[in-house]
C-alpha cells in the first residue's frame, strides 16, 4: 500500500470512527443486557411461556444494564483508560445488580417451584415404593376421604368441602369462611402437586414477607440506578481521552496527512520525488536572496507547466537536487509544480 492510499484509508476511518464505535457500544449492551438479564432470571420460579420469557429477560436486563451503568462510579479503578473504552465497570457493577434482582424474584416467586433433579428423582423413588406398597393392598388409590384430610393438612384452617377424581389425581376443594381454596394432589401417594386460593395475589403478596422484601429490593435498585445514572457513556469521548487528542484534531492530522500524500506520491520514472526537494532546500526557500538568485526563465517551460497543470506560472526557480536540475514553478492558484531534468512531473 502506497502512501497515498494509506493517507486515504487513515481519513476514512477517522471520519467513520465515531459511528464504527457507538455501533461496538450498542452491539455491546446488547449482549450485555441478555446475559444479565439471564442471570436475573434463574431466580424466577413461575412458568411462563417462550415469549414471555424473552420479553422478561430483555426487560430486566435493561434494569441491570442501567443499574451497572449508574453504580460503575463507585468502581474508580475502572473507570479511566482502556477500562473505560471496555466498559470493565459497568460489568462489574451489572453482576451485583443482575444477582440481587435474582434474589428478588427467588422471593417473589418462593411459593411456586419446579422441582430440582434430585427431587424428581426422590419423588420417584418415593412412587416406586407406594406402587409397590399398593401392588401387595391390590393397587389401591386414596379415597376420598384420605385426600380430603390430606388438603386439610396442607391448609390449616380451610375445611374440605367436596373432592373428585381425575385421572391419577384428587381435586380437592376448601372453604375458610368467605375464602376457597383448591388443593391438587396424586391419588396413589399423596403428594401436593398445586395449591391454589381465591385470595387476590395482592393481598397473598402483603401478607408474605419474603414476597415483600423481594420488591424492596427490586425497588431500592430501580431507585438507586435512577439516582446515580448520568447517561450512557460517550464511547468517543472515552476513546479521544485515551489517546490524549480530539476527534477535531485527529480530523486536522488525517487532513494533513492526506494533504501530504500528493507530494510524496509524485514518483514517476525520471522525477525526484518533490517531498525531498521541500525538505532540502526548506530554509533557502524561505530566503529571498536565494529566490532572487534561482529565478528560472524560459518561455517553453512555462508554457508546457501551464498546459500540464490548467494553470498560470506566476514564478519559477532552479535548483539541483540528487544530480538532477528541479524546477519549481509556482502558480497563481498557489500550486507548486515541477520538473526533473525538463520532464513535468505534476504539481501539489
Amino acid at each position: 500500500m502506497d502512501i497515498g492510499t494509506l493517507a486515504a484509508t487513515l481519513s476514512d476511518l477517522v471520519s467513520i470512527l465515531p459511528v464504527m464505535l457507538y455501533a461496538m457500544q450498542w452491539t455491546f449492551y446488547i449482549f450485555l443486557v441478555w446475559f444479565l438479564g439471564s442471570v436475573s432470571m434463574k431466580g424466577y420460579r413461575k412458568q411462563k411461556s417462550f415469549a414471555a420469557g424473552v420479553v422478561a429477560t430483555l426487560l430486566v436486563g435493561t434494569i441491570c444494564l442501567i443499574g451497572g451503568i449508574a453504580f460503575s462510579g463507585f468502581v474508580p479503578f475502572l473507570n479511566g483508560g482502556i477500562f473505560s473504552i471496555m466498559q470493565l465497570g459497568v460489568i462489574i457493577a451489572g453482576l451485583p445488580v443482575s444477582i440481587a434482582l435474582a434474589v428478588s424474584l427467588r422471593l417473589m416467586t418462593h411459593r411456586d417451584r419446579d422441582l430440582k433433579p434430585g427431587e424428581i428423582i426422590d419423588s420417584l423413588k418415593r412412587k416406586v415404593t407406594v406402587l409397590e406398597t399398593q401392588l401387595d393392598k391390590k393397587a389401591r388409590p386414596m379415597t376420598v376421604a384420605e385426600a380430603r384430610r390430606k388438603a386439610e393438612e396442607a391448609l390449616p384452617g380451610y375445611e374440605s368441602r367436596k373432592g373428585r377424581r381425575v385421572g391419577s389425581e384428587w381435586e380437592i376443594e376448601l372453604k375458610k369462611g368467605e375464602h376457597s381454596a383448591r388443593v391438587i394432589m396424586d391419588a396413589w401417594d399423596g403428594e401436593i402437586k398445586k395449591v391454589e386460593k381465591d385470595e387476590s395475589e395482592l393481598a397473598g403478596f402483603f401478607r408474605d414477607p419474603l414476597m415483600i422484601a423481594g420488591l424492596a429490593v427490586i425497588v431500592a435498585v430501580i431507585i438507586g440506578s435512577a439516582v446515580f445514572f448520568e447517561g450512557f457513556p460517550d464511547p468517543v469521548q472515552d476513546f479521544t481521552s485515551v489517546l490524549g487528542i480530539s476527534m477535531e484534531e485527529l480530523a486536522n492530522l488525517s487532513a494533513k496527512v492526506e494533504g501530504s500524500a500528493g507530494i510524496i506520491d509524485n514518483t514517476e520514472p525520471g522525477c525526484v520525488k518533490l517531498e525531498s526537494v521541500m525538505i532540502a532546500y526548506q530554509s533557502e526557500l524561505q530566503d529571498i536572496n536565494f529566490l532572487r538568485s534561482h529565478i528560472y526563465t524560459d518561455d517553453a517551460t512555462s508554457r508546457l507547466v501551464e498546459s500540464s497543470s490548467n494553470d498560470v506560472v506566476m514564478g519559477m526557480f532552479m535548483v539541483a537536487h540528487e544530480g538532477h536540475e528541479v524546477v519549481l514553478a509556482f502558480t497563481q492558484s498557489q500550486r507548486v509544480c515541477y520538473l526533473t531534468d525538463g520532464k513535468f512531473c505534476g504539481c501539489t
